[in-house]
């Protein structure tokens, strides 16, 4: 009672409690609010537009759309309590006001509502929390970045205080993720930067919540019961993997259930990855070839290569490594690791190719050359590299030795063996 007296005492305020307006005054306000809203001088909009709002309902849905950026610019200026109250209830009711006159798009406009109080209500997370995840239900892949990142923020302050179960936030992180990641792939490309944002708060929220040894509980507490329903198996291995979870050995089970069900390609993948884990490299390698068999994305093929070629590298079959490395490199051009993995198999050999010092430590030029490269495609790696390239630099081929074996002079050197590379010798 007393929020409404508040109300009307602010519409009275504003002389805004007077009879029905007529549809020449209802023009009037609409277009003297827009001059003021088109121009975001929202301070001398905000009264023309409560008077379309309050006696023109069911004239614009503009009214609706303009509404709450124009009350939230009251919100934060205004310095009186009981004001700034009554603004917050006007700015919910816009809300509920445009599902009664303009029905359409209710799951987009229960998110605005959610998330509005929210901001506005901390009291109400249930309420906020109700509403942001009907709309999610009702948008599905068309959730707005920024419902999806309310949604989550208000769940994990429920499970914060014990009122939401671990198993239902990670169902929720999956689904957002999944949403995430729709948008992500196939969104519009100025959309883009916002659901990556959105992607990494959401991570960062949900860091805390699960650990390794709680989702290899959980997801062995429920195996049995889902051990023929491939969607939930997908969604479980691939919380693992996020996770950084390949090494428990229900991540093994969930990826060989899936498999045998559904032999995808991320499902060998899976396989491939926990084979790893577990130094089985053998196995790892059957499995990625099995991923690259079965993948469609250049990007998801890159990573297959590149995984055969880690397992490859360490069963010490190099030029099968390096093959499958430099595919990685060509399906992701910019993407430097296969560059760093080469680069290692390089250095990791310079003792075992050639037949005199010389030719020995000459192939670090080789490793330090793909360090070059990869640093070049991928900033990311950049750090890496340079250390890299700073600790091999110290073993190369020095002036002497250079000019003892006859290469001083020469601008180039070709290295035997399996690496067979041409490199550029530097100038001392």
């Amino acid at each position: 009672m007393k929020r409404l007296l508040t109300v009307l005492t602010l519409l009275a305020a504003f002389g805004l409690t007077s009879a029905k307006a007529t549809p020449t005054d209802c023009e009037a306000n609409l277009s003297v609010y827009y001059e003021y809203y088109k121009n975001k001088n929202y301070a001398d909009a905000y009264k023309p537009w409560s008077y379309t709002f309050r006696k023109c309902p069911d004239s614009r849905k503009s009214i609706y759309i303009h509404g709450p950026r124009i009350v939230e610019f009251q919100i934060k200026n205004e310095k009186d309590a009981a004001r700034k109250e009554a603004l917050i209830d006007t700015l919910i009711m816009i809300y509920d006001q445009r599902l009664q006159y303009f029905p359409e798009k209710e799951g987009y406009v229960l998110g605005q509502k959610g998330a509005d109080i929210y901001k506005y209500r901390r009291d109400s997370l249930h309420q906020a929390f109700g509403l942001l995840e009907k709309s999610f239900q009702l948008e599905g892949n068309e959730t707005s970045s920024s419902v999806v990142t309310y949604y989550f923020q208000v769940a994990t302050k429920l499970y914060d205080k014990g009122e939401l179960s671990k198993e239902r936030m990670i169902g929720i992180y999956e689904n957002a993720a999944a949403v995430v990641a729709f948008n992500l792939e196939n969104g519009a490309e100025k959309s883009k930067k916002y659901y990556q944002r959105a992607s990494e708060n959401i991570e960062k929220l949900f860091a805390p919540v699960a650990s390794c040894d709680d989702l290899s509980d959980l997801y062995t507490e429920r195996f049995e019961e889902h051990s023929t329903d491939a969607d939930w198996l997908a969604a479980a291995a691939k919380m693992m993997d996020k996770k950084g979870c390949t090494d428990k050995a229900i991540y093994y089970k969930l990826s060989t259930t899936l498999y045998d069900l559904n032999p995808s390609a991320e499902a060998a993948a899976n396989i491939a990855k926990m084979s790893m884990a577990k130094k089985d490299y053998g196995t790892a390698v059957s499995y990625f070839a099995k991923a690259i068999e079965k993948s469609e994305s250049a990007d998801d093929k890159a990573s297959y290569y590149f995984g055969k070629a880690a397992a490859q590298s360490v069963m010490g079959q190099f030029s099968a490594a390096r093959t499958n490395a430099q595919q990685a490199a060509s399906l992701r051009p910019n993407w430097g690791e296969p560059y760093m993995l080469i680069g290692s198999m390089y250095a990791d050999n310079a003792g075992k190719c050639g037949e005199n010092d010389f030719e020995r430590k000459a192939v670090y030029w080789a490793a330090i050359e793909q360090f070059a490269k990869a640093k070049r495609v991928d900033s990311s790696v950049a750090s890496k590299a340079d250390k890299a390239i700073a600790a091999y630099s110290k073993l190369t081929p020095d002036k002497t030795l250079t000019f003892t074996y006859g290469y001083l002079d020469k601008s180039s050197y070709t290295i035997g063996c399996w690496i067979n590379e041409t490199v550029s010798i530097p100038k001392f």
